[in-house]
């Protein structure tokens, strides 16, 4: 068995910061460091012991593991959020692509990210109250990399409970339009039931039933 590696560091001061349940670690060299009480704990330092430079890169690691683990959840705490969007919203905080992912796959695992709820979640918000079709429905998923496998069983469930031809009907009454098949005339109407994401098929198909 090698020869352990000699205890190097030796801890003066654990003090707490003056952000809630913070602390700061002084070491006799003057190197001081913050970490959170859950590491505090877990690592089991104390005043007067003595820990070794792989010890503080463990604690190190486990330090920024707790730091994203914090911000992930913070985030969902406002609303549900896609893999790929909190991926890119640590990683833009500076944050290293490996240790993110391992938060997440963690988080995921727990079952507090989930791309297949986020998106139920998040389509039937767009079709229900946005009144969108397909088009810009898989627009907006774009920017959260949801896998196809996912999505389109979920958009062709909620096409069914909404029906494409009653989603435009409710666009143009919202103008106050009556049903009417002279409003395949009205470009100013055709124009914004295309911008909701709808065809020019899908919306001649409604407009000619009237």
């Amino acid at each position: 068995m090698g020869r352990l590696k000699k205890l190097n560091h030796r801890i003066i001061s654990i003090k707490p910061q003056r952000t809630k349940n913070r602390f700061n670690i002084t070491l006799e060299s003057g190197d001081v460091f913050g970490i959170s009480e859950d590491v505090l704990i877990s690592s089991k330092l104390s005043e007067g012991k003595y820990v070794s430079d792989k010890e503080l890169g463990m604690i190190t690691n486990h330090e920024v593991h707790q730091k994203i683990k914090e911000k992930v959840l913070h985030l969902l705490s406002f609303r549900a959020r896609s893999r790929f969007e909190l991926y890119t919203r640590l990683l833009r905080k500076g944050f290293d692509r490996s240790k993110i992912s391992n938060v997440i796959d963690e988080l995921e695992e727990k079952g507090y990210i989930d791309d297949k709820e986020f998106s139920k979640m998040y389509a039937t918000h767009l079709i229900r109250s946005k009144l969108l079709g397909k088009i810009a429905v898989k627009y907006q998923f774009k920017k959260h990399q949801i896998p196809s496998d996912i999505l389109d069983p979920i958009l062709d469930e909620l096409y069914i409970k909404y029906p494409i031809e009653e989603l435009i009907k409710r666009i143009i009454l919202k103008k106050e339009h009556k049903l009417s098949p002279e409003l395949i005339k009205d470009k100013k109407l055709i124009d914004r039931i295309k911008r909701k994401g709808y065809s020019w098929g899908e919306i001649t198909s409604v407009i000619s039933s009237f």
